[in-house]
């Protein structure tokens, strides 16, 4: 008796989906330290920050990446300092596994205080990520 499992009705759309949607290349090993181990990169900037000022900002962290044997799996924006869902999204991921690696331009991209700042670096690092800083000398100060 040979039976052969049903297989799952689809809707045409889906089928059509299915077809075009490719799986990811997969990762390298981060152990060996070669270049794939996965980063996730984190902004926060006024409003008011010119698009031109953004994607400088996005170009150095990607040079950063790339040099330093990472790739940037995404990265998170915050457009105010009320509001941070980004932030909220980026703990989520470091949760999921997303990623162990956080780069993120200066310190005062978490916060206006230094205390904040601080606060902030340490909630990532209690949550497995390692903090890794684009600009480590840049002094304290309000964002981008």
């Amino acid at each position: 008796m040979n039976r052969q499992k049903a297989e799952p009705s689809m809707h045409p759309d889906d089928r059509q989906d299915q077809r075009r949607w490719t799986p990811p290349t997969p990762v390298a090993d981060p152990v060996t330290h070669s270049p794939g181990r996965p980063l996730i990169g984190y902004i926060r900037v006024r409003p008011d920050t010119s698009e031109t000022r953004f994607e400088v900002l996005r170009r150095a962290m990607a040079a950063f990446a790339s040099r330093e044997g990472f790739v940037i799996s995404r990265i998170l924006v915050d457009r105010t300092f009320e509001h941070t869902a980004a932030f909220t999204e980026l703990l989520a991921a470091l949760g999921d596994g997303e990623a162990r690696h956080v780069l993120v331009p200066a310190l005062h991209h978490f916060g206006h205080c230094d205390g904040v700042q601080l606060a902030m670096k340490e909630l990532l690092e209690s949550n497995g990520a390692r903090v890794l800083l684009l600009f480590p000398s840049q002094a304290a100060g309000t964002a981008s």
